[in-house]
């Protein structure tokens, strides 16, 4: 289920700020996406978004992005790991 937390504004205040803390930095890297925002069905302070690296080389890498909505609404990031190819609308 892609939603985001209700308000377009805060969903895209929550797009940029994930791309400022997670910019790729590494040389080796030549541009990302990000997917729409993915509220977990089980728990509603729980969503994910997937990144896709693009390598100088072409290669793709996909990682999992896990954020954690804090007591005052806030969307914080919690975890990062890779991921299994996904497809981006």
């Amino acid at each position: 289920r892609n939603i985001g937390t209700g308000n377009i504004e805060d969903d895209v205040e929550v797009v940029k700020s994930l791309q400022k803390q997670i910019a790729p930095t590494a040389r080796d890297y030549a541009d990302y996406e990000l997917s729409e925002v993915i509220t977990s069905e089980e728990d509603p302070n729980i969503a994910y978004v997937y990144r896709k690296l693009y390598t100088v080389t072409g290669a793709e890498k996909y990682f999992q992005i896990t954020l954690h909505k804090s007591k005052d609404n806030t969307w914080l990031l919690a975890d990062e790991q890779a991921s299994a190819p996904i497809k981006f609308k």
